[in-house]
Parts: C-alpha cells; sequence; structure tokens
C-alpha cells in the first residue's frame, strides 16, 4: 500500500487530504486599527488574538483583558 501524499497547502487528517487553514497576521496601528474578535494581529514583532472586543487604542499586551498571546504564522 502506497502511503497518502497530500499536495502543498494541506495536510493528512485521518486519512484524509485537507486544506491547512491560513493564518495571516494584520499589523496593529494604535488608534486606527478596527479590530474583530478572533482576528489575529502583530504588534511589535508578536501576535495577538482579540477578544471582548478590544478598541483601537486597547494596545495588545500577553496580559491585556482584550488580547491573547498567540504563536505568529510566519516563525
Amino acid at each position: 500500500v502506497d502511503p497518502i501524499v497530500c499536495e502543498e497547502g494541506s495536510s493528512l487528517v485521518d486519512g484524509k487530504c485537507v486544506a491547512d487553514e491560513v493564518v495571516t497576521e494584520t499589523p496593529f496601528v494604535a488608534g486606527s486599527t478596527k479590530v474583530s474578535n478572533g482576528e489575529v494581529y502583530s504588534y511589535q514583532g508578536l501576535c495577538y488574538q482579540a477578544k471582548n472586543s478590544p478598541g483601537a487604542w486597547e494596545v495588545p499586551t500577553a496580559t491585556s483583558w482584550f488580547w491573547t498571546a498567540v504563536t505568529c504564522s510566519g516563525s
């Protein structure tokens, strides 16, 4: 039996090739970025996922109620 080989941009999950989820980071600019919950933003070299509806002035930090630190997809 030949092993299943998935094309680039997909991964083997439960014996089937499925498209990889692509997460892109949007640069966060204090005072002008309109943020949506669940989206990932980059700020000062780190990445954060928005939660609790942060405003444009809620700068991402690891200890913020509005942000969760996440791994950047480019690293």
